[in-house]
């Protein structure tokens, strides 16, 4: 089983780790412990792969809907200042399946629903 880097920040109990410091979390603490405290509007998720790209998660205002953004990273020697950003909306079913599939590296092409989003 995969295990991610994560950081997070989860207000109400007022819990975070961050992204300079992430803790190491295994897919099935992340879809089972973590996922769940995604409640508040400030709340967020993110796991970073082997190459230091970021699959990162919030919670939407109805409680039912993810935010979820791939950022990636600019590989070693790339001449872009900053990473590419995606997203999209994820309800509970979708999250569960990309959860379920999500690979050790993330790649655009894992998320093709995905749009690209300004940086």
């Amino acid at each position: 089983m995969n295990h991610y880097p994560v950081f997070y920040n989860f207000g109400a109990d007022d819990d975070s780790v961050d992204s300079e410091s992430p803790v190491s979390a295994s897919l099935a603490d992340i879809r089972d412990r973590l996922v769940p405290r995604l409640v508040g509007h400030d709340d967020f998720l993110g796991l970073i792969d082997d190459r230091g790209n970021t699959f990162q998660l919030a919670n939407m205002p109805d409680g039912g809907r993810y935010w979820a953004e791939l950022i990636v990273a600019p590989p070693p020697g790339d001449r872009r200042e900053y990473p590419q950003v995606y997203g999209g909306e994820l309800d509970r079913e979708a999250l569960a399946r990309t959860l379920a599939r999500l690979p050790a590296t993330f790649q655009r092409a894992d998320f093709p629903d995905f749009t690209e989003q300004p940086s």
